[in-house]
């Protein structure tokens, strides 16, 4: 996005940019992620009544993709060649406009793999660790790690990390992708291309489960899942809490 643009547009005083610590994740029509720019929030209101207007904050994305936004809750508020999308009926005005965004929650989901274990870091709500169940691999561990993730957003008594979107940070390549794009892929016949079974299928199925229940109670953003070195100081937490634990001997599956 230009300079020109945000000047353009009013926003350039009020926009936030999205760092790796606040990735929001919207959905066009084929449930396809769309990375958003950056958000900014408006004083808003359905009605012209300067008294009526409310926060509400509005996601910027690339003015090509509009025609891929496909939830009937999102609307273009602002045109140009960036486009500000943001709940169905609500009005803005770039006067209006006042920066009011903060981070979203960072979930840490590591496993182990010497211990076949895991460990959740959240900073300031979540420390939690185990040993995995059932086989002991580590791609079982990256799996788990993620569900009890997934469960600590769902669970957790602070609204800051139950009633918001979350990133889960993940150091497991395979994990992600299944959470992401396999998972879409084997919900007919839980098969590979290869035509043999999908290993894991009972944690991939519980993953698949309990991010249909978070985005039902929040669309169209309610997780993101990206995958991370293993240096950060979050993920060294959450390494620290999965080698803590004692666990069986491990293969790669």
């Amino acid at each position: 996005m230009t300079q020109d643009t945000l000047q353009r547009s009013g926003l350039q005083d009020h926009f936030h940019p999205f760092s790796e610590r606040d990735v929001v994740m919207l959905l066009d029509d084929n449930n396809r992620p769309i990375t958003p720019l950056g958000a900014v929030t408006f004083l808003a209101s359905a009605s012209a009544r300067a008294e009526d207007r409310h926060p509400v904050t509005f996601f910027v994305v690339p003015g090509s993709l509009l025609n891929v936004i496909g939830d009937d809750s999102l609307k273009a508020v602002s045109g140009g060649d960036l486009v500000v999308v943001g709940p169905d009926g609500a009005t803005g005005d770039g006067q209006y406009c006042f920066h009011a965004f903060s981070p979203l929650p960072v979930v840490e989901a590591y496993a182990a793999c010497s211990k076949a274990s895991w460990g959740v870091y959240v900073e300031g709500f979540v420390q939690d660790s185990g040993v995995v169940d059932g086989g002991q691999t580590s791609n079982r561990a990256s799996l788990c790690a993620i569900v009890k993730a997934i469960k600590h957003c769902w669970y957790c008594d602070d609204e800051r990390l139950s009633c918001r979107p979350a990133v889960i940070h993940s150091c497991s390549e395979y994990a992600v992708r299944c959470a992401v794009e396999w998972l879409h892929k084997w919900h007919t016949g839980w098969r590979k291309s290869d035509k043999k079974p999908v290993k894991n299928r009972d944690l991939i199925e519980e993953i698949d489960e309990l991010i249909q229940v978070r985005q039902g109670q929040m669309e169209p953003a309610a997780l993101q899942f990206v995958h991370v070195r293993d240096d950060g100081p979050g993920t060294s937490r959450a390494r620290g809490l999965a080698h803590a634990v004692q666990g069986a001997p491990h293969r790669n599956t």
